[in-house]
Formats: structure tokens, C-alpha cells, sequence
């Protein structure tokens, strides 16, 4: 019988109930708590892109000096508390990440140990610490730099968006006309992205299956000269790992790339309207600016969130292959039950 581990697609909805029910579900608090104080950084702001009009209308305009002060004090708490509520949410969050990775970690390793040696015949010890240490310190990676951060960089976007269409609607839809041109060439990074992913996980197994082979036989290599040969064949897989590892970072880095040149074409119709709006009189200058403010503050997030949708191709492959490792169950221990039932049947 083959034990050899065999990659396979699995679905974003059967890994994410996995994940969850196994891994997220009981740091629910945890979790409630940050999106907590994410919502307070990220609400913060469209507070302070809109309180850059009353700045120019209440403020410079009519050069209120008090009103000055009172406004500063303001902007000051605001970037306090966006420190602080950054600085509480990126602990937990990242405590939640070390104790995600801690437990599939052990879970594998419990896991593996369980296994008859069938197992170990067909599966190297390189590939299996690529998957134990590897996949899962990239699980890791992710969700501490992209994943958990998804939830600030929303709120942030969907405030900012209320502050500029309560400006006006009109300008909001002229800024981002351009948008829906975006949701094809995203789909197509994605697709790209996770094929790349794949290539890179699996070469990434086969330099540590490699290595092992060479450490583990470096007398042999030795008796018969083979270290040419060896670091020969090495070289080529990290070429290849490094070659795949370019492109999955072009694919991420392409959607922030996609983002700007929406902001360029957004800031475009947005300047030719809103300045004319500002012109004839019909908008104040504060009003400009707040919106303005707005729109610069938003797509940062919004590029953030899209590196976010393609990175999460990396993440899914090696959530992947840590889940086909938890399908295999020790044949051994099967065989032995159905001797001990054997025996215990009266009939035989």
C-alpha cells in the first residue's frame, strides 16, 4: 500500500472550517478583542479626514485661534489613541499566531508519531519537516502580516468611504469609476499566484529532501566523489525555488501596482470635478480637502487588502499541505484491530 503524501486542491471553505474548529475557535475572546480595537484604529480615520474641513472652514478661514488649539488637541488624540489601539491589537493577534502555530505544530508532530513506519518509507524526513516547520511557519507569516490585519484595513476603508460619501456621492462614484476594470486582472494574479505557490511549497520539500539525502549519506557521497554531482542537482532546485518565489512575490506585488494606477485615473476625474464644484462656488475648500484627505487615506488600505486576496493563495496552499498530512492513519494499527477482532471471534 502507498503512503506517499499526494498534494491535492482542497477547498477554501473546508479548509477555513478546519482552521477555524481546530485552530481559531477557542481564542474567540482573543479574536473579539482585536477586531475591537481594529475598529477603533481603523474608524479613526474618517474622523480625521473629516475633520480636515472644519480645519480649513472653521479654522483658517475664519482664523480662530482657540478653535486652532481645540482642533490640534483633537488630531493629537487621535494619532494617541491609533498607537495605542495599533499596539494592543498587533499583540493579541500576534499571540494568537504563535499559539496557532504552537498547536498544529504539536498536532503534526503527535500526529506523525502515531504512524507505522509504511509511512516513513514512502515519505523522507526532509519533506516532512518542510511541512512541519515550513508550511506552518509560513501559516504563521501570513497571518500575522496580511490575515490579521484584514479586519483593521476593512473597517478603515468602509469609514473613510462614509466620510466622502456623505461629501458627496457624486465624486465618490467619479474616483472610483475605474474599479470594476480591476476585478478581471485580480483574478488572473490570483490564478498565477497560487499555481506559483504550489511550485515553490513543493520545491522548498525538495531542497530539505535533498539535504537530508546529502547529510544523512555524506560518506557515501564522499567515498565516490560525488559533491560536484550533489551540489549540482541542489543548485538547480533552488534556482527553481527561487525562480517560483519571484514570481509568487510578482503577483502580490502587481495588485498594489493595479491599485495605484486606479488611484491615478480616481484622482483624475475626482480633481476635474470636484475642482470645478470648488470653482463655482457650490463646495467649500474644506469640503475639498476633507474628501480629498479621504481618498488619499483610502488606498492604502485598499492596496493592503488587495495584496491581502493574493497572498491568501500562499496561504491556502500550505494550509493544504498541512491538511492532506492529517488524512493518513496508521495502517498498522488497523491491521492489528482487525487481527485482535479476528481472534476474538468465536467461529475462526
Amino acid at each position: 500500500m502507498n503512503h506517499k503524501i499526494v498534494d491535492k486542491t482542497i477547498s477554501t471553505a473546508m479548509l477555513s472550517s478546519w482552521m477555524w474548529h481546530g485552530y481559531l475557535k477557542k481564542h474567540t475572546p482573543s479574536m473579539i478583542a482585536a477586531v475591537v480595537f481594529m475598529a477603533i484604529q481603523g474608524s479613526l480615520l474618517g474622523f480625521l479626514s473629516y475633520q480636515v474641513g472644519p480645519m480649513f472652514d472653521d479654522v483658517f478661514l475664519t482664523k480662530d485661534y482657540t478653535a486652532l488649539l481645540h482642533l490640534s488637541i483633537f488630531v493629537l488624540g487621535i494619532f494617541l489613541v491609533r498607537g495605542l489601539t495599533g499596539f494592543v491589537h498587533r499583540l493579541i493577534t500576534t499571540n494568537i499566531g504563535e499559539r496557532m502555530w504552537q498547536s498544529l505544530r504539536n498536532d503534526l508532530m503527535q500526529m506523525v508519531l502515531r504512524l507505522d513506519y509504511l509511512f516513513f518509507l514512502d515519505n523522507s524526513p526532509g519533506e516532512l519537516m518542510e511541512r512541519i516547520n515550513g508550511d506552518t511557519s509560513t501559516v504563521k507569516a501570513l497571518w500575522s502580516g496580511f490575515v490579521a490585519s484584514g479586519a483593521r484595513d476593512c473597517i478603515a476603508v468602509i469609514s473613510l468611504l462614509v466620510v466622502a460619501i456623505n461629501i458627496d456621492w457624486w465624486w465618490t462614484v467619479a474616483t472610483f469609476v475605474a474599479a470594476p476594470l480591476l476585478v478581471m486582472p485580480v483574478l488572473i494574479l490570483q490564478r498565477i499566484t497560487r499555481h506559483w505557490a504550489k511550485i515553490q511549497r513543493a520545491s522548498a520539500s525538495r531542497i530539505s529532501v535533498r539535504m537530508n539525502d546529502i547529510f544523512h549519506g555524506i560518506l557515501t557521497i564522499k567515498a565516490y566523489g560525488l559533491e560536484d554531482l550533489q551540489k549540482s542537482y541542489l543548485s538547480r532546485l533552488v534556482i527553481r525555488y527561487r525562480r517560483a518565489t519571484m514570481r509568487v512575490t510578482a503577483g502580490a506585488a502587481a495588485v498594489p501596482a493595479l491599485v495605484d494606477v486606479l488611484a491615478g485615473i480616481g484622482f483624475f476625474g475626482m480633481l476635474l470635478l470636484a475642482g470645478s464644484d470648488v470653482i463655482d462656488g457650490s463646495k467649500t475648500i474644506g469640503q475639498f480637502m476633507s474628501f480629498f484627505t479621504a481618498v488619499i487615506l483610502l488606498f492604502d488600505p485598499i492596496r493592503r487588502i488587495g495584496n491581502t486576496i493574493t497572498m491568501w493563495q500562499v496561504f491556502r496552499i500550505s494550509l493544504s499541505r498541512i491538511y492532506v498530512m492529517t488524512e493518513h492513519a496508521p495502517s498498522i494499527l488497523q491491521i492489528s484491530s482487525d487481527a485482535s477482532a479476528t481472534n476474538g471471534n468465536p467461529g475462526n
